[in-house]
């Protein structure tokens, strides 16, 4: 008779915790953000095991001497333009944390200055960086709503290696690179918050 009331416990306590563990969030909306340079965005739920994150972000570079006026000294002010879009994929759940895998991008558009020949004026431009991720990463609610997200992995760049307001001549040619190991820690986590 103990063992069946010891069971029946046991299994009375394991229903909520199950119930917890299977939490689907599918069609929900999340703001916050994955990645530092893409700090306004948002994730929704597709299905129990995927979802799509979109970011964006923003970055000001001043400029104390603008090539396309005649008056030497005028300022100027860039913005350069940040899109972030992700898909993590779900491969484990627990009742606190799932651990995924997330393919994503980032587009980097960087003002700058070209002068086709020597001879030509100073044009504004926008070079295009690009950076392909492919993330491990675990993602750990600390309510039923706020969840807290780290991961690491790989990281290829197509960059023309040019800075924000950076003066070129002619065609600047682009290059890729796998840049190493992106790597979101716990002084750079990544948070949502659903709704």
């Amino acid at each position: 008779m103990k063992k069946a009331l010891l069971a029946l416990v046991v299994a009375a306590l394991a229903i909520p915790a199950a119930a917890r563990a299977e939490r689907d969030l599918t069609g929900k909306f999340a703001l916050g953000y994955w990645n530092a340079e893409a700090p306004i965005g948002g994730r929704y739920v597709i299905s129990k095991s995927t979802a799509l994150d979109l970011g964006v972000g923003f970055a000001q570079a001043p400029i104390s001497d603008d090539p396309t006026t005649a008056a030497v000294g005028d300022e100027a002010k860039n913005m350069q333009l940040h899109i972030a879009a992700g898909i993590p994929f779900t491969i484990v759940k627990r009742e606190k944390v799932n651990f995924f895998v997330r393919p994503g991008v980032l587009f980097k558009f960087v003002p700058t200055y070209n002068q086709a020949t020597l001879t030509d004026p100073y044009e504004k431009k926008t070079e295009t960086e690009t950076e392909v991720t492919a993330i491990l990463g675990a993602e750990w609610f600390a309510t039923d709503d706020l969840s807290f997200s780290v991961g690491h992995g790989l990281k290829l760049t197509s960059t023309k290696n040019v800075s924000a307001n950076e003066l070129t001549t002619g065609e600047v040619k682009s290059q890729s690179l796998v840049s190493g190991l992106e790597a979101i820690d716990i002084t750079s986590v990544g948070f949502h918050f659903y709704f």
